[in-house]
């Protein structure tokens, strides 16, 4: 009877520290990170020290057109906390210039919650009035243009793209292309563009 107990005992040990774990984890997987904390940091150096050197590596990206090449820190490379920085001195990778978020599923959002994913829709309500956009999927496709609203003031750049799930018999030839798009336009609304990759700009005096 004692060594049935003993075996009770243990096995409620196991399920109270089986769902605290969970928890944890669910925690971990809720986990917000602020992108605008980064604009702080002044050199990949000081990085390192803040978030480890093992979590610091380094990628090269293509400007636009494929007009050269740039190199620029990645923290938390291949993970949901991933985020890119971009320097004015890329020899010595200091003075920092610009952080920036394009993977689905990011932990990284602004101040404001603008993160990947974040629809034209919420945009619009956060910018408190309409805005623009290049048309898309071209090298500077999906731009947005504050024109003028809340978020004017930010030195903030978000960059457009279609939705995963979207009304596939809307025509989208208005919104594709070199052109300016309204957020006002119908088709806009209806498909209603999400962020596809959000960039922090350093202001330097």
């Amino acid at each position: 009877m004692k060594k049935l107990s003993r075996l009770l005992i243990v096995a409620i040990v196991l399920l109270i520290s089986c769902k605290e774990s969970k928890i944890s984890e669910s925690s971990q997987a809720r986990e917000v990170m602020i992108l605008d904390t980064l604009l702080s940091f002044a050199d990949e150096a000081s990085l390192a020290q803040a978030f480890g050197k093992n979590n610091v590596t380094r990628d090269t990206l293509w400007y636009p057109e494929a007009s050269g090449q740039y190199v620029v820190s990645v923290l938390y490379a291949n993970s949901p906390r991933k985020v890119s920085v971009i320097w004015n001195d890329s020899i010595n990778f200091s003075g920092l210039s610009e952080v920036f978020i394009d993977e689905p599923g990011t932990r990284w959002q602004t101040s404001e919650g603008i993160t990947v994913g974040t629809p034209l829709s919420s945009l619009v309500t956060l910018n408190k009035g309409p805005l623009e956009f290049m048309g898309l999927e071209w090298d500077y496709g999906g731009l947005v243009d504050w024109s003028n609203g809340a978020l004017q003031h930010r030195r903030l750049q978000v960059t457009l793209g279609l939705p995963e799930i979207y009304d596939t018999t809307a025509n989208l030839d208005s919104l594709i292309g070199d052109q300016r798009i309204s957020s006002e336009w119908a088709i806009a609304k209806k498909i209603n563009p999400v962020a596809i990759k959000v960039s922090l700009l350093k202001e330097h005096e």
